[in-house]
């Protein structure tokens, strides 16, 4: 299980989620525990790391298909996600 398994549990979330978590999760200015994180590639807008975050300092994410579960500061990630990468965080809706 890569980064996405981790963030997204596939017990839990539909395979295609991070389509889902960008056309319609909210974007959270400022983001609180449980929101996801997701890094994209600055020169190829491609999604590049995802996480979820536990406070507001610090995100969980699984670095490498398999690897280990990290919990580090939001621009600490690995390099294969390139040398530019943009953090939009997003808001998972409530469940009424």
């Amino acid at each position: 299980v890569g980064c996405r398994g981790a963030a997204f549990p596939p017990s839990v979330y539909p395979r295609d989620i991070l389509s889902t978590v960008i056309s319609t999760w909210a974007v959270a200015d400022s983001p609180q525990p449980g929101d996801a994180a997701i890094y994209f590639n600055r020169e190829s807008k491609a999604v590049a790391h995802v996480g979820r975050v536990i406070d507001k300092n610090r995100v969980r994410s699984r670095w490498g298909s398999g690897g280990i579960l990290c919990e580090h500061s939001p621009l600490d990630v690995p390099v294969y996600c390139g040398r530019e990468i943009v953090i939009i965080y997003f808001r998972e809706p409530k469940l009424l």
